[in-house]
Order: C-alpha cells, then sequence, then structure tokens
C-alpha cells in the first residue's frame, strides 16, 4: 500500500512548516528506510529540468518494444542507444520546466529532443511507475488491454 502525500502552500509556509519539519523528515526515513518511500521532495527546479514517468517493459501489457530507457545506479536515465534493448519504457507523462523551451527547436517538434537535453546537462530524473500499464498504441496492444480489463484480474 501506498499514500499520496500532498502539500498545500500558505503564506508564510517556511515559518508554519518549522515545528513540523523534524517530525516529517524522521518520518520520510523511517519509511526510506523500510523500503516504503518512493518519492520524497517534489520537483527541485534547481537540480532538475525533466521527470520522466518510466515503466519496466516485462510488465507493460501489450509492449512489444525495444524499451526507451535504462537507470543508473542513482535512478538517472539514459535513453538507449540504436541497436540497444532498455528495460524501461516511457509511459507519456512527463514534468518539464518552462527554461527547456527557451531554445526549442520550432513550433513542432519531439518532446525527446528536450529530454535528450535534459539527459545530457545531467538534469534529466525518472519515476518508475510500478502498478498496471497498458499499451494501446498498436492493434494488438489495444486487444491485450481489452481482453485483462475485462477479464477482472488485475496483476500486483
Amino acid at each position: 500500500m501506498f499514500f499520496v502525500l500532498t502539500y498545500e502552500y500558505v503564506p508564510d509556509v517556511l515559518e508554519k512548516r518549522a515545528p513540523f519539519r523534524a517530525e516529517h523528515l524522521a518520518f520520510a526515513r523511517e519509511f526510506l528506510g523500510a523500503g516504503k518511500l518512493r518519492l520524497a521532495g517534489a520537483f527541485d527546479p534547481a537540480d532538475m529540468d525533466a521527470v520522466l514517468l518510466l515503466q519496466r517493459t516485462v510488465t507493460a501489457v501489450g509492449y512489444e518494444g525495444s524499451g526507451d530507457y535504462f537507470l543508473d545506479v542513482r535512478g538517472n536515465p539514459r535513453r538507449r542507444r540504436e541497436r540497444e534493448v532498455a528495460p524501461y519504457l516511457f509511459a507519456g507523462i512527463q514534468l518539464l520546466h518552462r527554461r527547456l523551451f527557451d531554445r526549442a527547436p520550432g513550433r513542432v517538434f519531439s518532446l525527446v529532443r528536450l529530454f535528450d537535453r535534459a539527459e545530457a546537462a545531467g538534469r534529466l530524473r525518472a519515476i518508475v511507475h510500478d502498478g498496471e500499464w497498458y499499451h494501446v498504441g498498436t492493434p494488438e496492444g489495444l486487444a491485450m488491454t481489452r481482453e485483462r480489463l475485462s477479464s477482472h484480474r488485475v496483476a500486483r
């Protein structure tokens, strides 16, 4: 089971959070040590330009491709090169800092060019989704997804 932690920003947030900060960090460290924490913190524009949602190719229903990304030992993504097979696919969800668009190659372009720029600068990060994911970009993938969802089987 996982929990989602959300924040509401209020006036004087820095002053108001002070009494709770030590307890909050202790709680986060406890869950991190137990392997129950997936992501702590938020998008940090000082450290990153892009965060991609990745999915393991072996658990992606209907996916038959070569994957898109590898993760290094620190969890930083690297896009696969030609003739490589990568264990993670890009799941189509991303957080992007607006500065990536400052040198956009034109009005119409692939976002992969921005991902590559962030990767080259060491400012690309990833989150791995560990739940169900369905590839519906092909007729075969759509058929497998329909079959899986109609069977009421949900793998965990």
